[in-house]
């Protein structure tokens, strides 16, 4: 009985499948900074080459399972929650060592939004995360759309004080703290609304 009740808890305050949204006035964008040598241009979709050159720098740049090239087919062309508009790479040279997708929201068009930010390892550190997402918002914001918006998981806080580098803010309403298809006690809101809140003040510089 104790056992249960112990994996009970740990099961109601388990943040990892709780989901933030942070959005942006996408007029108030920082400059893109200039990355001297680096090149960027768009994946193409139909280009065995290119799905495997975003399939290298996905699974290099996160600890998830490896994903394969029906995993990249199935993010390009029905994503969860975007219309995917376009996707860009990033090399150095001709080395590939970024990648963002970018596009509008099933649910809403009028708002943008972004998926799959990633930087290799070895080049992490180096303010290109903040290029390639300031770029893509940029390149949404050039399309017509006014609004951004992403959704991260909690646990990425490296990806989320990112997106605060680029003008995002987070959004504290119990409707943007959510949870990958599961119902949690609403204690959960209210400490990863902290957490959030925790990680925006650090951001500030806002002293506690």
């Amino acid at each position: 009985m104790k056992y249960s009740t112990i994996q009970h808890l740990k099961y109601l305050f388990n943040y990892s499948k709780t989901i933030v949204h942070l959005q942006a006035d996408l007029n108030r964008l920082p400059a893109i900074k200039d990355i001297n040598s680096f090149i960027i241009r768009e994946l193409n979709v139909d280009n065995a080459e290119d799905i495997q050159h975003w399939l290298n720098i996905v699974n290099d740049a996160y600890v998830e399972t490896e994903h394969d090239r029906e995993y990249a087919l199935n993010h390009i062309n029905n994503h969860l929650f975007l219309n995917i508009y376009k996707i860009y790479l990033l090399f150095d040279k001709d080395k590939p060592i970024g990648t963002i997708s970018i596009g509008t929201f099933k649910s809403n068009k009028n708002m943008g939004g972004d998926a799959r930010i990633a930087i290799r390892k070895d080049y992490q550190g180096k303010g290109l995360g903040s290029y390639l997402l300031a770029y893509g918002f940029q390149k949404l914001k050039e399309s017509g759309i006014k609004y951004g918006e992403s959704i991260i998981s909690i646990t990425r806080e490296q990806s989320i004080m990112l997106h605060f580098k680029c003008g995002f803010i987070p959004q504290y309403n119990k409707d943007y703290i959510s949870y990958k298809g599961q119902r949690r006690h609403f204690l959960i809101r209210f400490f990863v609304r902290e957490q959030l809140n925790k990680m925006y003040r650090i951001f500030l510089g806002e002293s506690f």
